[in-house]
Protein backbone atom coordinates (compact mmCIF):
# COMPACT_ATOMS: atom_id res chain seq x y z
CA UNK A 1 0.00 0.00 0.00
CA UNK A 2 2.89 2.31 1.13
CA UNK A 3 5.04 1.46 -1.70
CA UNK A 4 2.04 3.12 -4.47
CA UNK A 5 2.30 5.93 -2.39
CA UNK A 6 5.97 5.93 -2.36
CA UNK A 7 6.58 5.05 -5.19
CA UNK A 8 8.46 1.98 -4.95
CA UNK A 9 6.19 0.23 -7.73
CA UNK A 10 7.11 2.08 -10.23
CA UNK A 11 10.71 2.06 -9.35
CA UNK A 12 10.58 -1.82 -10.00
CA UNK A 13 8.92 -1.44 -13.21
CA UNK A 14 11.89 1.05 -14.55
CA UNK A 15 14.12 -1.43 -12.96
CA UNK A 16 12.68 -4.00 -15.08
CA UNK A 17 12.41 -2.21 -18.32
CA UNK A 18 16.46 -1.47 -17.81
CA UNK A 19 17.13 -5.03 -17.22
CA UNK A 20 15.32 -6.46 -20.67
CA UNK A 21 16.66 -3.52 -22.27
CA UNK A 22 19.84 -4.57 -21.19
CA UNK A 23 19.33 -8.96 -21.48
CA UNK A 24 19.16 -7.66 -25.44
CA UNK A 25 22.04 -5.52 -25.79
CA UNK A 26 25.04 -6.59 -27.41
CA UNK A 27 28.52 -5.87 -26.25
CA UNK A 28 28.78 -2.42 -28.29
CA UNK A 29 25.64 -1.18 -26.65
CA UNK A 30 26.45 -2.27 -23.19
CA UNK A 31 29.27 -0.03 -23.46
CA UNK A 32 27.15 2.71 -24.78
CA UNK A 33 24.88 2.32 -22.00
CA UNK A 34 27.97 2.30 -19.24
CA UNK A 35 29.16 5.60 -21.33
CA UNK A 36 26.11 7.35 -21.30
CA UNK A 37 25.06 7.35 -24.61
CA UNK A 38 21.74 5.37 -24.89
CA UNK A 39 19.12 8.38 -23.86
CA UNK A 40 16.15 6.26 -23.03
CA UNK A 41 17.96 4.69 -20.08
CA UNK A 42 20.06 6.70 -17.26
CA UNK A 43 22.99 4.82 -16.16
CA UNK A 44 22.47 3.73 -12.95
CA UNK A 45 24.46 0.59 -10.35
CA UNK A 46 21.08 -1.67 -11.06
CA UNK A 47 21.62 -0.82 -15.12
CA UNK A 48 25.62 -1.48 -14.41
CA UNK A 49 24.72 -4.97 -12.32
CA UNK A 50 22.37 -5.94 -15.15
CA UNK A 51 25.05 -5.86 -17.55
CA UNK A 52 27.74 -7.45 -15.25
CA UNK A 53 24.86 -10.37 -15.05
CA UNK A 54 24.53 -10.60 -18.51
CA UNK A 55 28.44 -11.06 -18.64
CA UNK A 56 29.11 -13.77 -15.71
CA UNK A 57 25.83 -15.95 -15.63
CA UNK A 58 25.43 -18.95 -17.55
CA UNK A 59 23.05 -20.06 -19.94
CA UNK A 60 20.89 -22.97 -20.68
CA UNK A 61 23.85 -24.92 -22.11
CA UNK A 62 26.38 -23.74 -18.75
CA UNK A 63 28.18 -21.10 -21.37
CA UNK A 64 29.16 -17.99 -20.53
CA UNK A 65 28.79 -14.76 -22.59
CA UNK A 66 32.26 -15.30 -24.04
CA UNK A 67 33.89 -18.29 -24.74
CA UNK A 68 37.70 -18.84 -25.66
CA UNK A 69 37.17 -19.41 -29.30
CA UNK A 70 35.07 -16.17 -29.88
CA UNK A 71 36.12 -13.95 -32.49
CA UNK A 72 39.47 -11.98 -30.41
CA UNK A 73 37.29 -8.12 -31.04
CA UNK A 74 34.53 -9.64 -29.16
CA UNK A 75 36.48 -10.36 -26.25
CA UNK A 76 38.60 -7.19 -26.62
CA UNK A 77 35.06 -4.94 -26.51
CA UNK A 78 34.01 -7.05 -23.43
CA UNK A 79 37.29 -6.17 -21.48
CA UNK A 80 36.83 -2.79 -22.65
CA UNK A 81 33.29 -2.57 -21.25
CA UNK A 82 34.79 -3.65 -17.92
CA UNK A 83 37.58 -0.96 -17.64
CA UNK A 84 34.40 1.45 -18.90
CA UNK A 85 32.73 -0.29 -15.47
CA UNK A 86 35.03 0.09 -13.42
CA UNK A 87 35.75 4.26 -14.60
CA UNK A 88 31.64 4.57 -14.11
CA UNK A 89 30.88 7.30 -11.83
CA UNK A 90 27.20 4.83 -10.80
CA UNK A 91 29.92 2.03 -9.21
CA UNK A 92 28.94 -0.26 -6.68
CA UNK A 93 30.06 -2.74 -4.31
CA UNK A 94 27.44 -5.42 -5.81
CA UNK A 95 28.92 -4.42 -9.38
CA UNK A 96 32.66 -5.04 -7.80
CA UNK A 97 31.62 -8.29 -6.92
CA UNK A 98 30.31 -9.09 -10.25
CA UNK A 99 33.71 -7.81 -11.56
CA UNK A 100 35.60 -10.30 -9.56
CA UNK A 101 33.43 -13.03 -10.61
CA UNK A 102 34.36 -11.70 -14.10
CA UNK A 103 37.96 -12.00 -14.10
CA UNK A 104 38.06 -15.33 -12.13
CA UNK A 105 35.46 -17.01 -14.51
CA UNK A 106 37.90 -15.05 -17.58
CA UNK A 107 40.95 -15.30 -16.01
CA UNK A 108 42.59 -17.92 -18.47
CA UNK A 109 40.71 -16.24 -21.97
CA UNK A 110 42.76 -12.60 -20.81
CA UNK A 111 45.43 -14.55 -20.02
CA UNK A 112 45.46 -16.21 -23.28
CA UNK A 113 44.59 -13.12 -25.58
CA UNK A 114 47.40 -10.41 -23.01
CA UNK A 115 49.75 -13.61 -24.55
CA UNK A 116 48.48 -13.55 -28.16
CA UNK A 117 48.58 -10.16 -28.89
CA UNK A 118 51.08 -8.85 -26.47
CA UNK A 119 48.14 -6.78 -24.63
CA UNK A 120 48.45 -5.99 -20.93
CA UNK A 121 44.29 -6.27 -20.09
CA UNK A 122 44.81 -7.97 -16.96
CA UNK A 123 46.89 -5.45 -15.40
CA UNK A 124 45.10 -2.86 -16.75
CA UNK A 125 42.13 -4.71 -14.81
CA UNK A 126 43.94 -5.02 -11.85
CA UNK A 127 44.80 -1.51 -11.39
CA UNK A 128 41.37 0.06 -12.73
CA UNK A 129 39.97 -2.48 -10.21
CA UNK A 130 42.24 -1.16 -7.16
CA UNK A 131 41.33 2.79 -8.25
CA UNK A 132 37.48 1.31 -8.26
CA UNK A 133 38.34 0.16 -4.54
CA UNK A 134 39.94 3.19 -3.60
CA UNK A 135 36.84 5.47 -5.31
CA UNK A 136 34.14 3.52 -3.78
CA UNK A 137 36.20 3.64 -0.32
CA UNK A 138 36.35 7.40 -0.71
CA UNK A 139 32.67 7.61 -1.64
CA UNK A 140 31.77 6.22 1.47
CA UNK A 141 33.85 8.01 3.51
CA UNK A 142 31.95 11.10 1.88
CA UNK A 143 28.38 9.66 2.59
CA UNK A 144 29.64 8.99 5.83
CA UNK A 145 30.58 12.23 7.32
CA UNK A 146 27.43 14.08 5.53
CA UNK A 147 25.24 11.68 7.31
CA UNK A 148 27.22 12.63 10.39
CA UNK A 149 26.31 16.33 9.10
CA UNK A 150 22.50 15.55 8.89
CA UNK A 151 22.56 16.69 5.22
Amino acid sequence: MFGKILGKKEAKKDNSALEEKISKMNLTDMRAYVKGNIKDFEVSSDGLHAVMKKLITQDENQNYYIHSDDMDSKKKKAFDLILAILQSKKLSLKVMEDIEIFRTIYKDIIHQYDTDYKQIYALRLEEATKMAVENLHKLTEVKKKMELLGQ
